[in-house]
């Protein structure tokens, strides 16, 4: 695990190889120096080939520094894989799965990420379907698993690349090299990879956002806090399913326990006020407004705010108005709780309305039987037509 290799680092500090660890600050150094003081320039590029002339002018793998070493260049075979039978088909199929799930996610969140920074707009159901033609074709050569990658992704937006002529021009080099120039790459340390990788690791990570995520909605930062500890404790995999359970927990929990107001007029305009006991609209008057969608696990919570701000309020109740303008969707068992709500107001002799239903909320309404219990001139579109009509029947 992640901890178990930092621990074993830690305790092996006495063996550290140190002309590796010049490589990865040379690296280091070169790669930053270049972003601070010449950003139009590669650094990362700079590196590579500095390290490449280094390494085999010294003779680095003869001291004990890990090298790429012999790269086989040519096409890979084209086919179907050998070697797979039903002994090892779930074992493939659970791996599988596993990639499944991280390639969707992963890719999902970098093109969106990436994408917004640069105001444009991203087409997730499409880069499925390039990547399931890509892993497809990955799957008939034998190579990696191909998902929208953070990192490389990092390097091309570092490097100003907006276009898939980017890309092109990518694809384009890496197959130069692997069918030529592959012996170039033997002598480069694997210290000057790790530190590329290392540096483009540190710029993914948006500590000024996780900040941010905490002081506004502490309860999403520590889900991201916790989705990266299971990363680095357990696997990426694990990380991102709790994440996905998380967020389910974290939805339903926010649809069970939402804000609910009663709107107040100020002026020409609605003035939104804390559904606290003795809060209300006008004198008799209580436009109550709830937001979230209404069904069978907030049902009784709703009913039970509405009255506790009817029963607390200054003046005897003549109306209460829910304001539809958050809820979309009503479920049978919210249909029930609504219908017992509308019992409650006519008991205290007061009449029950709705405002800023759409047509889709007022279908299902109808459908669920609850406009038989009031009346269609107690359905309003605007706040505004609630007042005035509400201050009419005060002066009838």
């Amino acid at each position: 695990s992640w901890f178990q290799q930092q621990w074993d680092l830690i305790t092996n500090l006495g063996s550290v190889q140190w002309l590796t660890v010049a490589f990865a600050v040379g690296t280091l150094a070169i790669i930053l120096g270049f972003k601070r003081f010449l950003p139009a320039v590669p650094g990362a590029i700079v590196a590579v080939i500095l390290s490449i002339i280094v390494s085999a002018a010294i003779d680095a793998s003869a001291s004990g520094v890990a090298v790429v070493g012999a790269v086989q260049g040519g096409f890979p075979p084209i086919g179907l894989p050998q070697g797979i039978d039903l002994s090892t088909f779930g074992q493939c199929v659970g791996i599988a799965f596993s990639c499944f799930i991280l390639i969707i996610a992963q890719s999902a969140a970098t093109s969106r990420s990436f994408a917004m920074r640069h105001g444009q707009k991203v087409d997730v159901n499409r880069d499925i379907v390039g990547l399931s033609g890509a892993n497809f074709a990955a799957g008939l050569s034998g190579t990696f698993v191909v998902n929208g990658s953070p990192t490389k992704t990092q390097i091309l937006d570092e490097l100003k690349g907006r276009t898939q002529v980017a890309n092109i021009t990518m694809s384009a080099v890496v197959l130069l090299v692997v069918l030529f120039l592959t012996g170039l790459l033997s002598d480069m340390p694997k210290a000057t990879l790790g530190a590329i990788v290392f540096l483009i690791g540190v710029d993914l990570v948006d500590v000024v956002g996780l900040k941010r995520i905490w002081k506004e909605k502490p309860g999403e930062a520590i889900i991201a806090i916790i989705t990266a500890i299971v990363v680095c404790a357990v696997g990426v995999e694990e990380g991102i399913i709790l994440a996905i359970v998380m967020s389910i927990i974290w939805i339903i929990q926010r649809q069970y326990r939402p804000e609910s107001f009663v709107i107040q007029s100020s002026g020409d305009h609605a003035k939104f006020e804390n559904a606290k006991p003795g809060t209300q609209t006008l004198p008799g008057l209580i436009v109550f407004r709830y937001d979230s969608e209404l069904f069978y696990a907030n049902a009784n919570r709703f009913v039970d705010d509405v009255e506790n701000v009817v029963s607390s309020a200054p003046d005897p109740l003549r109306w209460l108005v829910l304001d539809c303008s958050s809820v979309t969707d009503i479920d049978y068992s919210a249909a029930i709780s609504v219908k017992g709500l509308i019992d409650y107001v006519h008991a205290h002799d007061a009449h029950f309305g709705i405002v800023g239903a759409d047509p889709g909320l007022l279908a299902s309404m109808k459908t669920l039987g609850l406009t038989e219990d009031f009346t269609q001139d107690r359905i309003f579109h605007t706040f505004s037509e609630v007042v005035a009509a509400y201050q009419a029947d005060t002066k009838a």
